[in-house]
């Protein structure tokens, strides 16, 4: 069985991401990993080294393990909850990981022994966003992630994926993505939009031709017969993801992240104001390339 991978620093953020990611669970019949990672005092640097200097490794251990069996629990309640209302739903087994170190690496370990089809994240409110995405691991994960990572905003409640935005530039590379998210969309029997997100500069020769010719590869690879193409002009990018977000009526919004870029651009904090705009809803980031399934 397929799990989602859930990290948790606690926070009502991560609680609301491990809510969504139970219901996402009972429609793909995949398992949950309730996850948090925590540094060792002999591996911390500079204020929490000394914060920590007469804390030991059992101790925080503990109350790692109790403060995530209290958080499994919380979880747990609200599967029972859904099972009293709907008893047809799947109810996904629940299992709980603590690591000492860093996330990005504790995530990839448990990953080589678990069957994980994503990581589900929190996000923090846009007021807090700068903080968040500079100062955690949040950044680290998807930079680094060779699996799908779908961050999901804080105050965001649960709803039947009916609509997916993929925003694209086209590129090749994002045809097995595709056929990836497609799974996903059967699942829910969602429609997949997908949004070329274009500057000023689009040609209507050229540029038209090659929508034609990745339209063709995709439809021929891709078995799904809700996918519909959008050609988005903007001023730039940016602008572009805010009409996807504004116009689409959509669900989930999915995208590939290039090491070049609008999402390395938004992630590397340039763009963070920019990115408030954009976690009205959860984001399904993709490894260039990948293509297992959901």
């Amino acid at each position: 069985m397929k799990k989602l991978l859930i990290p948790t620093d606690f926070s009502p953020a991560a609680h609301n991401a491990g809510r969504y990611a139970l219901h996402l669970a009972q429609e793909l019949n995949h398992g949950l990993i309730l996850c948090h990672s925590w540094l060792s005092p002999m591996h911390a640097t500079g204020a929490a080294q000394l914060a920590w200097r007469i804390v030991d490794d059992g101790t925080i251990k503990r109350e790692v393990a109790d403060q995530l069996k209290a958080e499994a629990e919380k979880l747990a309640e609200k599967r029972h909850e859904l099972g009293q209302i709907f008893p047809e739903l799947f109810s996904p087994p629940l299992t709980c990981i603590s690591e000492a170190g860093e996330l990005p690496e504790v995530l990839e370990k448990i990953m080589e022994g678990q069957p994980v089809a994503m990581v589900v994240m929190g996000l923090s409110g846009a007021g807090n966003l700068e903080r968040f995405f500079i100062g955690s691991h949040t950044k680290d994960v998807v930079n680094k992630a060779t699996y799908p990572v779908l961050l999901v905003p804080q105050d965001f409640i649960f709803r039947p994926i009916r609509r997916i935005a993929f925003a694209t530039s086209l590129d090749k590379g994002d045809i097995p993505v595709l056929h990836s998210l497609a799974g996903l969309a059967k699942v829910f029997q969602a429609e997949i939009d997908i949004c070329h997100v274009s500057d000023e500069k689009f040609e209507e020769g050229e540029d038209k031709f090659r929508a034609d010719v990745f339209m063709s590869e995709l439809c021929a690879r891709v078995s799904c017969a809700d996918i519909h193409y959008h050609h988005i002009k903007s001023m730039d990018v940016d602008h572009g993801l805010d009409w996807i977000y504004e116009h689409s009526q959509t669900d989930l919004v999915a995208m590939v992240h290039q090491h070049y870029g609008v999402l390395h651009r938004l992630f590397a904090g340039s763009h963070t104001q920019q990115l408030a705009k954009h976690i009205d809803l959860p984001l399904l980031v993709f490894p260039p390339g990948y293509g297992a399934t959901l």
